[in-house]
Protein backbone atom coordinates (compact mmCIF):
# COMPACT_ATOMS: atom_id res chain seq x y z
CA UNK A 1 0.00 0.00 0.00
CA UNK A 2 1.64 3.50 -0.87
CA UNK A 3 1.72 5.61 1.53
CA UNK A 4 0.48 8.92 1.46
CA UNK A 5 2.04 10.54 4.85
CA UNK A 6 3.95 14.12 5.20
CA UNK A 7 6.82 11.88 3.55
CA UNK A 8 5.08 10.90 0.08
CA UNK A 9 7.58 11.44 -3.06
CA UNK A 10 6.68 14.53 -4.83
CA UNK A 11 5.53 12.60 -7.82
CA UNK A 12 2.49 10.74 -5.97
CA UNK A 13 1.62 14.11 -4.52
CA UNK A 14 1.11 15.77 -7.55
CA UNK A 15 -0.47 13.17 -9.32
CA UNK A 16 -3.00 13.39 -6.41
CA UNK A 17 -3.07 17.27 -6.65
CA UNK A 18 -3.88 16.90 -10.19
CA UNK A 19 -6.87 14.81 -9.94
CA UNK A 20 -8.27 16.87 -7.14
CA UNK A 21 -7.38 20.68 -9.10
CA UNK A 22 -4.91 21.30 -5.90
CA UNK A 23 -2.03 22.75 -8.03
CA UNK A 24 -1.43 26.09 -7.21
CA UNK A 25 -0.14 28.52 -9.40
CA UNK A 26 2.92 29.63 -9.50
CA UNK A 27 4.28 25.99 -9.48
CA UNK A 28 7.97 25.40 -8.81
CA UNK A 29 9.67 22.03 -10.00
CA UNK A 30 12.82 21.17 -8.86
CA UNK A 31 15.39 18.21 -7.90
CA UNK A 32 17.89 15.61 -8.93
CA UNK A 33 15.02 14.07 -10.79
CA UNK A 34 14.81 16.62 -14.03
CA UNK A 35 13.06 13.10 -15.59
CA UNK A 36 10.14 13.93 -13.60
CA UNK A 37 10.30 16.99 -13.38
CA UNK A 38 9.93 17.94 -17.12
CA UNK A 39 7.11 15.34 -16.77
CA UNK A 40 5.64 17.69 -14.11
CA UNK A 41 5.48 20.46 -15.99
CA UNK A 42 4.06 18.80 -19.14
CA UNK A 43 1.74 17.32 -16.76
CA UNK A 44 0.40 20.01 -15.69
CA UNK A 45 0.21 22.50 -18.49
CA UNK A 46 -1.77 19.56 -20.18
CA UNK A 47 -4.44 19.16 -17.82
CA UNK A 48 -4.73 23.11 -17.10
CA UNK A 49 -4.16 24.89 -20.68
CA UNK A 50 -4.10 22.36 -23.49
CA UNK A 51 -1.94 23.92 -26.02
CA UNK A 52 -3.82 22.24 -28.99
CA UNK A 53 -6.58 24.30 -27.96
CA UNK A 54 -4.96 27.61 -27.13
CA UNK A 55 -1.61 27.75 -28.42
CA UNK A 56 -1.80 31.63 -28.65
CA UNK A 57 -2.15 31.54 -24.79
CA UNK A 58 0.99 29.59 -24.02
CA UNK A 59 4.71 30.89 -23.60
CA UNK A 60 7.63 28.80 -22.57
CA UNK A 61 10.56 31.00 -21.35
CA UNK A 62 14.42 29.91 -21.13
CA UNK A 63 15.02 30.30 -17.89
CA UNK A 64 19.19 30.68 -18.43
CA UNK A 65 18.12 33.50 -20.53
CA UNK A 66 14.92 35.31 -19.43
CA UNK A 67 14.60 38.14 -17.22
CA UNK A 68 11.94 38.79 -14.60
CA UNK A 69 10.48 42.10 -16.72
CA UNK A 70 9.75 39.75 -19.55
CA UNK A 71 8.28 36.67 -16.77
CA UNK A 72 5.60 39.70 -15.83
CA UNK A 73 4.80 40.76 -19.00
CA UNK A 74 3.89 37.36 -20.15
CA UNK A 75 1.95 36.71 -16.78
CA UNK A 76 0.44 40.33 -17.39
CA UNK A 77 -0.89 39.25 -20.61
CA UNK A 78 -4.28 38.35 -20.72
CA UNK A 79 -5.40 35.06 -22.32
CA UNK A 80 -7.35 35.45 -25.56
CA UNK A 81 -9.02 32.06 -25.91
CA UNK A 82 -8.24 29.54 -22.96
CA UNK A 83 -9.32 30.05 -19.82
CA UNK A 84 -5.83 30.96 -18.34
CA UNK A 85 -2.76 32.37 -19.84
CA UNK A 86 0.27 29.21 -19.43
CA UNK A 87 3.86 30.90 -18.44
CA UNK A 88 6.31 27.75 -18.22
CA UNK A 89 9.88 29.18 -17.41
CA UNK A 90 12.25 26.88 -17.99
CA UNK A 91 15.60 25.81 -15.98
CA UNK A 92 15.19 29.20 -14.10
CA UNK A 93 18.88 30.09 -12.79
CA UNK A 94 17.80 32.47 -10.25
CA UNK A 95 17.55 29.48 -7.88
CA UNK A 96 20.97 28.38 -8.15
CA UNK A 97 23.65 29.75 -5.53
CA UNK A 98 25.49 30.63 -9.01
CA UNK A 99 25.15 33.13 -11.49
CA UNK A 100 25.03 30.96 -14.49
CA UNK A 101 23.37 33.62 -16.78
CA UNK A 102 24.27 35.07 -20.41
CA UNK A 103 21.71 37.98 -20.46
CA UNK A 104 22.42 39.93 -17.73
CA UNK A 105 21.39 40.31 -13.81
CA UNK A 106 18.08 39.03 -12.72
CA UNK A 107 16.01 41.03 -10.85
CA UNK A 108 15.16 38.57 -7.73
CA UNK A 109 13.98 40.94 -5.56
CA UNK A 110 11.62 42.24 -8.07
CA UNK A 111 10.43 38.79 -9.34
CA UNK A 112 10.30 37.40 -5.63
CA UNK A 113 7.58 40.31 -4.78
CA UNK A 114 5.83 39.40 -8.05
CA UNK A 115 5.50 36.07 -6.94
CA UNK A 116 3.41 37.01 -3.92
CA UNK A 117 0.47 38.95 -6.88
CA UNK A 118 0.58 36.86 -9.22
CA UNK A 119 -2.83 37.08 -11.81
CA UNK A 120 -5.62 34.41 -11.03
CA UNK A 121 -6.08 34.13 -15.28
CA UNK A 122 -2.56 33.04 -15.22
CA UNK A 123 -0.82 29.36 -14.29
CA UNK A 124 2.77 30.07 -14.15
CA UNK A 125 4.86 26.84 -14.10
CA UNK A 126 9.04 27.66 -13.39
CA UNK A 127 11.16 24.81 -13.18
CA UNK A 128 14.85 24.58 -12.02
CA UNK A 129 17.92 22.23 -12.36
CA UNK A 130 19.85 23.52 -8.85
CA UNK A 131 18.33 24.98 -5.83
CA UNK A 132 19.98 26.66 -2.89
CA UNK A 133 16.84 26.72 -0.56
CA UNK A 134 18.59 29.52 1.58
CA UNK A 135 17.72 32.07 -0.99
CA UNK A 136 14.86 34.18 -0.39
CA UNK A 137 13.16 33.37 -4.10
CA UNK A 138 13.21 29.63 -2.91
CA UNK A 139 11.30 30.50 0.67
CA UNK A 140 8.82 32.69 -0.86
CA UNK A 141 7.85 29.70 -3.41
CA UNK A 142 7.65 27.10 -0.61
CA UNK A 143 5.02 29.55 1.51
CA UNK A 144 3.18 29.36 -1.48
CA UNK A 145 2.82 25.86 -1.05
CA UNK A 146 3.38 24.79 -5.24
CA UNK A 147 6.67 23.09 -4.39
CA UNK A 148 7.38 19.69 -5.52
CA UNK A 149 11.06 18.86 -5.11
CA UNK A 150 11.92 15.35 -7.60
CA UNK A 151 13.67 12.91 -5.33
CA UNK A 152 14.85 10.18 -6.50
CA UNK A 153 12.68 6.84 -6.72
CA UNK A 154 12.31 4.39 -4.29
CA UNK A 155 12.20 0.44 -5.48
CA UNK A 156 8.73 0.01 -4.96
CA UNK A 157 7.57 2.98 -7.15
CA UNK A 158 11.04 2.53 -9.48
CA UNK A 159 9.23 -0.99 -10.00
CA UNK A 160 5.88 0.59 -11.35
CA UNK A 161 8.26 3.15 -13.75
CA UNK A 162 9.77 -0.08 -15.09
CA UNK A 163 6.99 -2.01 -15.51
CA UNK A 164 4.79 0.46 -16.90
CA UNK A 165 7.53 0.65 -19.62
CA UNK A 166 7.56 -2.73 -20.48
CA UNK A 167 3.90 -3.14 -20.67
CA UNK A 168 3.61 -0.24 -23.21
CA UNK A 169 6.12 -2.59 -25.18
CA UNK A 170 4.19 -5.95 -24.52
CA UNK A 171 6.59 -7.61 -22.29
CA UNK A 172 6.16 -9.00 -18.81
CA UNK A 173 9.11 -9.57 -16.46
CA UNK A 174 9.37 -12.02 -13.24
CA UNK A 175 9.91 -10.53 -10.22
CA UNK A 176 13.91 -12.19 -9.78
CA UNK A 177 14.78 -10.23 -13.39
CA UNK A 178 13.37 -6.96 -12.82
CA UNK A 179 15.84 -7.12 -9.50
CA UNK A 180 18.37 -7.96 -11.70
CA UNK A 181 17.95 -5.45 -13.95
CA UNK A 182 17.63 -2.46 -11.61
CA UNK A 183 20.53 -3.84 -9.27
CA UNK A 184 22.36 -4.05 -13.34
CA UNK A 185 21.33 -0.08 -13.15
CA UNK A 186 22.63 0.70 -9.77
CA UNK A 187 19.86 3.51 -9.35
CA UNK A 188 19.30 2.40 -5.82
CA UNK A 189 22.76 2.47 -4.56
CA UNK A 190 24.05 5.36 -2.35
CA UNK A 191 25.21 8.04 -4.36
CA UNK A 192 24.82 6.68 -7.93
CA UNK A 193 24.15 9.04 -10.27
CA UNK A 194 22.31 6.55 -12.48
CA UNK A 195 18.66 8.67 -13.75
CA UNK A 196 15.64 7.43 -14.78
CA UNK A 197 16.42 9.29 -18.05
CA UNK A 198 19.30 6.22 -18.38
CA UNK A 199 16.60 4.13 -16.79
CA UNK A 200 14.44 5.22 -20.26
CA UNK A 201 17.94 4.42 -22.10
CA UNK A 202 18.37 0.79 -21.37
CA UNK A 203 14.72 -0.38 -20.89
CA UNK A 204 14.24 1.08 -24.73
CA UNK A 205 17.84 -1.08 -25.11
CA UNK A 206 16.01 -4.28 -23.74
CA UNK A 207 12.93 -3.82 -25.77
CA UNK A 208 14.50 -3.34 -28.76
CA UNK A 209 16.93 -6.70 -28.07
CA UNK A 210 14.67 -9.00 -26.61
CA UNK A 211 13.30 -11.79 -29.08
CA UNK A 212 10.31 -12.23 -26.91
CA UNK A 213 7.55 -11.57 -25.33
CA UNK A 214 9.02 -12.27 -21.73
CA UNK A 215 12.21 -10.66 -20.54
CA UNK A 216 14.77 -13.34 -19.62
CA UNK A 217 17.57 -12.66 -17.46
CA UNK A 218 19.97 -13.36 -20.19
CA UNK A 219 18.57 -10.56 -22.12
CA UNK A 220 19.65 -8.40 -19.26
CA UNK A 221 22.79 -9.66 -18.69
CA UNK A 222 23.70 -9.10 -22.43
CA UNK A 223 22.31 -5.67 -23.01
CA UNK A 224 23.71 -4.80 -19.38
CA UNK A 225 27.27 -5.76 -19.91
CA UNK A 226 28.05 -2.58 -20.90
CA UNK A 227 27.16 -0.83 -17.95
CA UNK A 228 30.16 0.19 -15.99
CA UNK A 229 28.31 -0.71 -12.38
CA UNK A 230 26.72 -3.83 -13.47
CA UNK A 231 30.57 -5.17 -14.51
CA UNK A 232 32.00 -3.99 -11.49
CA UNK A 233 29.73 -5.39 -9.50
CA UNK A 234 29.83 -8.71 -11.58
CA UNK A 235 33.87 -8.41 -11.03
CA UNK A 236 33.54 -7.92 -7.18
CA UNK A 237 31.02 -10.89 -7.04
CA UNK A 238 34.00 -12.63 -9.13
CA UNK A 239 36.61 -11.23 -6.59
CA UNK A 240 34.27 -12.46 -3.71
CA UNK A 241 34.15 -15.74 -4.86
CA UNK A 242 37.73 -16.37 -5.41
CA UNK A 243 37.13 -16.66 -9.41
CA UNK A 244 40.06 -15.31 -10.86
CA UNK A 245 39.19 -16.13 -14.03
CA UNK A 246 36.07 -14.43 -14.58
CA UNK A 247 37.50 -11.01 -12.44
CA UNK A 248 40.48 -11.12 -15.04
CA UNK A 249 38.01 -11.39 -17.94
CA UNK A 250 35.43 -8.80 -16.36
CA UNK A 251 38.50 -6.32 -15.79
CA UNK A 252 39.31 -6.88 -19.37
CA UNK A 253 36.28 -5.35 -20.69
CA UNK A 254 35.95 -3.00 -18.36
CA UNK A 255 39.62 -2.00 -19.26
CA UNK A 256 38.67 -2.29 -23.16
CA UNK A 257 35.41 0.07 -22.99
CA UNK A 258 37.84 2.50 -21.91
CA UNK A 259 36.86 2.70 -18.10
CA UNK A 260 39.56 5.12 -16.10
CA UNK A 261 41.42 2.19 -13.63
CA UNK A 262 40.66 4.54 -11.05
CA UNK A 263 36.95 4.24 -11.07
CA UNK A 264 37.52 0.93 -11.28
CA UNK A 265 39.85 0.58 -8.36
CA UNK A 266 37.22 3.01 -6.40
CA UNK A 267 34.05 0.89 -6.68
CA UNK A 268 35.90 -2.42 -5.61
CA UNK A 269 37.01 -0.77 -2.23
CA UNK A 270 33.60 0.35 -1.97
CA UNK A 271 32.13 -2.84 -2.30
CA UNK A 272 34.32 -4.63 -0.10
CA UNK A 273 34.14 -1.31 2.22
CA UNK A 274 30.55 -1.99 2.45
CA UNK A 275 30.93 -5.83 3.28
CA UNK A 276 33.27 -5.06 5.84
CA UNK A 277 30.71 -2.42 7.27
CA UNK A 278 28.14 -5.20 6.85
CA UNK A 279 30.14 -8.13 8.44
CA UNK A 280 30.79 -5.93 11.58
CA UNK A 281 26.68 -4.89 12.15
CA UNK A 282 26.05 -8.63 11.40
CA UNK A 283 28.72 -9.77 14.10
CA UNK A 284 26.71 -6.83 16.52
CA UNK A 285 24.02 -9.29 15.93
CA UNK A 286 22.04 -6.62 13.98
CA UNK A 287 19.11 -8.08 11.46
CA UNK A 288 19.43 -7.65 7.57
CA UNK A 289 16.54 -4.88 8.45
CA UNK A 290 18.53 -2.84 10.52
CA UNK A 291 21.45 -3.33 8.44
CA UNK A 292 19.71 -1.55 5.46
CA UNK A 293 18.70 0.64 7.64
CA UNK A 294 21.75 1.63 9.21
CA UNK A 295 23.96 1.71 5.77
CA UNK A 296 20.89 2.41 3.51
CA UNK A 297 21.71 0.54 0.61
CA UNK A 298 19.40 -1.50 -1.63
CA UNK A 299 17.50 -4.77 -0.07
CA UNK A 300 18.80 -6.52 -3.16
CA UNK A 301 22.17 -5.38 -2.95
CA UNK A 302 22.41 -6.03 0.50
CA UNK A 303 21.08 -9.58 0.07
CA UNK A 304 24.30 -9.98 -2.72
CA UNK A 305 26.99 -8.76 -0.37
CA UNK A 306 25.89 -10.08 3.22
CA UNK A 307 25.99 -13.62 1.35
CA UNK A 308 29.82 -12.81 0.70
CA UNK A 309 29.84 -11.22 4.03
CA UNK A 310 29.13 -14.36 5.87
CA UNK A 311 31.84 -16.79 4.66
CA UNK A 312 35.10 -14.09 5.51
CA UNK A 313 36.08 -12.25 8.95
CA UNK A 314 36.86 -8.86 9.15
CA UNK A 315 40.13 -9.44 9.50
CA UNK A 316 39.89 -11.30 5.62
CA UNK A 317 37.59 -8.38 4.75
CA UNK A 318 40.00 -5.46 5.94
CA UNK A 319 42.82 -7.21 4.25
CA UNK A 320 41.37 -6.90 0.79
CA UNK A 321 40.72 -3.49 1.24
CA UNK A 322 43.77 -2.91 2.57
CA UNK A 323 45.24 -4.61 -0.50
CA UNK A 324 43.12 -2.60 -2.96
CA UNK A 325 45.00 0.66 -1.08
CA UNK A 326 48.19 -0.51 -1.92
CA UNK A 327 47.41 -1.16 -5.45
CA UNK A 328 46.01 2.46 -5.98
CA UNK A 329 49.34 3.72 -4.49
CA UNK A 330 51.46 1.22 -6.57
CA UNK A 331 49.26 3.31 -10.01
CA UNK A 332 50.17 6.29 -8.60
CA UNK A 333 53.75 6.63 -7.39
CA UNK A 334 54.26 4.77 -10.51
CA UNK A 335 55.52 1.50 -9.07
CA UNK A 336 53.16 -0.29 -11.78
CA UNK A 337 51.26 0.27 -14.37
CA UNK A 338 47.67 0.53 -14.27
CA UNK A 339 46.53 -2.83 -15.92
CA UNK A 340 49.53 -4.65 -13.74
CA UNK A 341 48.52 -3.45 -10.26
CA UNK A 342 44.59 -4.68 -10.77
CA UNK A 343 46.03 -8.17 -12.59
CA UNK A 344 48.14 -8.22 -9.26
CA UNK A 345 45.31 -7.00 -7.03
CA UNK A 346 42.72 -9.47 -8.35
CA UNK A 347 44.94 -12.48 -8.44
CA UNK A 348 45.70 -12.18 -4.88
CA UNK A 349 42.74 -11.29 -3.60
CA UNK A 350 40.89 -13.83 -5.11
CA UNK A 351 43.77 -16.60 -3.90
CA UNK A 352 43.35 -14.75 -0.31
CA UNK A 353 39.39 -15.23 -0.39
CA UNK A 354 39.35 -18.79 -2.34
CA UNK A 355 41.71 -19.85 0.55
CA UNK A 356 39.67 -18.23 3.31
CA UNK A 357 36.03 -19.63 1.82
Amino acid sequence: MLNYGKNEHAFLRLQKDLAGNGVVSPVFLFGEEQFLVRWAAKAIADKYAPREMAEIDYKKLDGQETDAEEIISCCETLPLLADRKTVIVDRLSAFSSGAGRSKGAFNEERFVDYLSNTPPLCLLIITADEVDKRKRIYKTMAAKGGVYEFTKLDRGLLNAFIEKRLKQARLTASRQVMQDFVAATGYLDKDSDYTLFNVENDIEKLVAYCGGAELKREDVNAVMSANFNFNVFALTDAVSCGDGGEALRLLRILLSSGTNEFAILGLIFSQFDLMLSVRELMDRGKTRSEIQKTLGVNEYRLRIVAGHAERFSRNDLAGIIKQACEADRNVKTGLFGSELALEMFILQATSKLRGQG
